[in-house]
């Protein structure tokens, strides 16, 4: 695939409230980034960037520290049982076929080495019966795959902190684009609060994803995030009225131009986490 341009401009490490401590040596808050930019950017300068990836994991609930029977759902922890890797099919044909246009690089289920005590099965589409059914992999062996995967490239998703915490993974901040985090992407009647990916598909691309009763598909969601990553890059369109862009990005590779990075996301006294759940993740 032909190599994007390196990003001319650096977006700071994303901090967001408690997802920062989520993975381990991974997401450092702002005010301790390196100040120097142009440092930051030589050092990039000298990482061959590769391509553009997009990301999304399915999580079941497990009984960790502090899990209470009485209460499920807010005291179960997160434990990965699927992760999807996808690109632009214009960047390489997927090993796994394509779906609308863009290449599925991984698509695995996952063992669970915890106790679960909750499938989520209205997300994850799976019970204990079928999840047994699936042909699964060990966590080691998804997360080695998904590194390998990720190495050298930048890095799409929505509310990221939670699929490289489940995957014990880190990436460099200055190659994570995350679209819950991107200030442009909120609809302007809720900038302060973490938007949902069914929400931005909604308002910028007039589509419905996860409504009630329907059950997530990591390969999807991955997708989304990555049109809306593209949308980003060929930029938004100043009225929401405008927007007829189902097929945006399907012609554009991801340069990983400075669009998407030149708004920094720092924490700040008037941002609210407010519209997250227990996961720290942004609602529907």
């Amino acid at each position: 695939s032909s190599q994007p341009v390196v990003p001319s401009c650096i977006s700071l490490p994303v901090a967001v409230a408690d997802p920062v401590a989520m993975c381990e040596g991974g997401w450092h808050d702002a005010a301790s980034a390196i100040d120097d930019s142009a440092l930051r950017a030589v050092h990039i300068a000298t990482r061959a960037v590769e391509g553009v990836v997009a990301l999304d994991c399915e999580m079941v609930g497990v009984a960790g520290p502090g899990f209470d029977p009485s209460d499920v759902e807010r005291t179960a922890c997160n434990a990965l049982c699927r992760v999807s890797v996808v690109e632009n099919a214009l960047d390489r044909d997927g090993e796994f076929g394509s779906r609308h246009g863009y290449a599925v690089l991984l698509d695995l289920w996952v063992d669970v080495e915890e106790r679960v005590v909750d499938f989520r099965t209205p997300v994850t589409g799976v019970d204990a019966e079928t999840f047994a059914t699936q042909d699964r992999v060990p966590k080691v062996r998804a997360r080695e795959a998904v590194r390998q995967v990720l190495r050298n490239r930048l890095l799409v998703g929505h509310a990221l902190w939670n699929d490289l915490a489940a995957l014990q993974l880190d990436h460099p901040q200055e190659l994570v684009r995350d679209t819950a985090l991107h200030k442009a992407l909120r609809p302007p009647w809720r900038p302060m609060l973490l938007p949902s990916l069914g929400l931005l598909m909604s308002y910028w691309l007039n589509e419905e994803m996860h409504a009630p009763g329907q059950v997530h598909d990591s390969v999807e969601d991955a997708i989304a995030a990555l049109r809306l990553y593209e949308l980003v890059e060929s930029g938004l369109p100043t009225e929401q009225s405008d927007v007829h862009l189902r097929d945006v990005g399907r012609s554009h590779s991801g340069s990983g131009s400075c669009r998407f990075g030149s708004i920094a996301h720092e924490r700040t006294g008037t941002e609210t986490t407010e519209a997250t759940d227990g996961n720290a993740s942004p609602e529907a």
